[in-house]
């Protein structure tokens, strides 16, 4: 009897203690500790940009050569050697195309007065971008995949700029030159060094990765990931933005995650429908798990709850009320109240616009609803509704599985124009800051206010729903030839690419020129 009532104290502790590690180490992967770029096990710290307690990655060394090998480790006798910094790549020149160029990343890792190194090449928030210099000749690198870290290829001779990101830290970019005299090629801008990040608690229900405090306006020559967050499941549907930057969406296990601007999860909690919506002072709508709608604040708390059957959940929301699609009928709920439901079959997508809503099913029609519950109007595109609904500076815009892209004036229904391309819309429309209304059927377009084709581009072709329009005039395009994703100036210059993303599934645009995109094996990163 003694030892089974030890048991039941002796295992909670023993449980307690494990998970303590764990945490510790960045969440539920088991990881105990790791070796550093030069073969030492250093207990607790984890190959992510979020290593043990009280340790913060300061800094980026990119370093010549592929990663060190991990080696089998052994028990020594005597003092573990004192870790050192691995000597910096400078530029490097290589004959012709088709060349192999190998880097690695080291973290510079600090706490309090120590500082400890380790392997970052691989890690899941490292990202490695190429960028060519000047910004718009022909792409000079192929961008490494995951599994090959800072492995790059030649692919036509000329100057490229290579970058390492992890947490919100760059390192310094490294100049290449493929078949063109090292000397010939400018050197690639220096970075001003990055704020000293705050060591960040682990977020709950998953991983993350991030530096706050750490500078976000050194993307000259790469993309940063700010923040990784492992949601260990497919998200479900598009992602939702607050005005502060937060993250929401609901993965594939059911599940509703809210991530704030750091990179953390707030809360979590079981969800239903495609996705939440997000009204003007920031409070989540979702759909629960059985008929019930619920209103959350930014902690998630319920403010209310409705009990309105089942469906897609909410599509839109004003101020006046938030809009769902329940058991074939759209419903407007205001304060916990039904304030209206009609009858309108399945519907897909919604925006909200002044004074109501517009909805869309795919391959069928878009109606838009005043905030009474009347008919405004409807609208019928050639072969039906494709892509993503947009509402932007009075109007509506809508693709259609005939390639076409429409801008509708939002209060009337009456087509201001048409742009045509080759194929359905799969991604976009997404409308810039200066107006530009950019989608992806056959190639990447960009149309201009009045309907006219700005540019248009085949070398890039979004994924469906991998198109964001974001407000520092960038534009983030995930395309489908082997998952490169891309940040591109208003004009179709390619900033920079990247290959560690994964296939993307969602993008969406943030505050402050963030980029969201949730890759199919459950990572949901936030780029700059």
């Amino acid at each position: 009897m003694f030892r089974w009532k030890l048991w039941l104290v002796v295992a909670p502790v023993a449980m307690f203690v494990l998970g303590t590690l764990m945490a510790s180490c960045g969440g539920g992967g088991g990881c105990f500790g790791s070796f550093n770029a030069q073969g030492f096990f250093i207990a607790g710290l984890c190959p992510t940009a979020s290593p043990s307690p009280g340790f913060a990655l300061t800094a980026i060394n990119i370093c010549p050569g592929p990663p060190p090998p991990t080696p089998t480790p052994t028990k020594t006798s005597g003092p573990t050697p004192t870790p050192t910094a691995c000597p910096q790549a400078t530029s490097t020149g290589v004959s012709g195309s088709g060349v192999s160029i190998n880097f690695n990343a080291q973290g510079v890792l600090v706490k309090g007065k120590q500082t400890t190194y380790a392997d970052i090449t691989n890690a899941p928030s490292t990202l490695w971008t190429a960028n060519n210099n000047p910004v718009g000749g022909p792409q000079v690198l192929q961008p490494p995949s995951t599994s090959n870290g800072g492995q790059y290829t030649g692919l036509n001779n000329g100057c490229a700029c290579i970058n390492v990101s992890s947490g919100g830290i760059n390192g310094q970019p490294i100049t290449v030159s493929v078949g063109t005299p090292s000397a010939s090629c400018p050197a690639c801008p220096t970075l001003t060094p990055t704020a000293t990040p705050t060591a960040t608690s682990t977020p709950k229900g998953g991983t993350a990765s991030q530096a706050s405090g750490a500078s976000t306006e050194n993307d000259s020559s790469g993309g940063t990931v700010l923040w990784t967050f492992d949601a260990h499941a497919p998200v479900a549907g598009p992602i939702r933005t607050t005005a502060d930057g937060s993250a929401v969406f609901i993965t594939a296990d059911s599940m509703l995650h809210y991530i704030d601007a750091a990179g953390h999860e707030v809360y979590d909690r079981p969800a239903g429908g495609a996705a939440p919506a997000i009204g003007p002072d920031g409070t989540v709508f979702v759909q629960g798990t059985t008929s019930w709608l619920y209103a959350l604040d930014n902690r998630g708390r319920p403010k209310w709850k409705a009990n309105v059957g089942r469906g897609k959940g909410p599509l839109a929301a004003d101020s006046e009320a938030v809009y769902a699609n329940e058991d074939g009928n759209l419903v407007a709920i205001s304060g916990g109240r039904t304030a209206w439901s009609i009858p309108i079959g399945t519907v897909d997508q919604g925006a909200a616009i002044p004074g109501g809503v517009v909805v869309a099913a795919n391959g069928g029609d878009l109606t838009a609803v005043s905030s009474t519950g009347s008919t405004m109007w409807t609208f019928s595109p050639s072969g039906g509704f494709s892509g993503d609904l947009s509402v932007a500076n009075g109007m509506v815009y809508a693709g259609s599985a005939s390639g076409s892209v429409y801008a509708l004036d939002a209060g009337t229904g009456a087509t201001v124009w048409q742009a045509s391309s080759g194929a359905p819309v799969a991604s976009g429309p997404s409308v810039g800051s200066a107006g530009t209304v950019f989608f992806g059927s056959d190639a990447l377009y960009a149309i201009d206010s009045s309907g006219a084709t700005l540019w248009s581009s085949r070398s890039i072709v979004p994924l469906s729903h991998a198109l964001a329009a974001l407000s520092n005039a960038t534009l983030f395009v995930a395309a489908t030839s082997d998952s490169v994703a891309s940040m591109l100036d208003l004009n179709g210059n390619i900033e920079w690419t990247a290959r560690d993303l994964g296939r993307v599934v969602q993008v969406n645009a943030g505050a402050s020129g963030v980029a969201y995109a949730a890759s199919a094996d459950g990572h949901v990163r936030a780029l700059k």
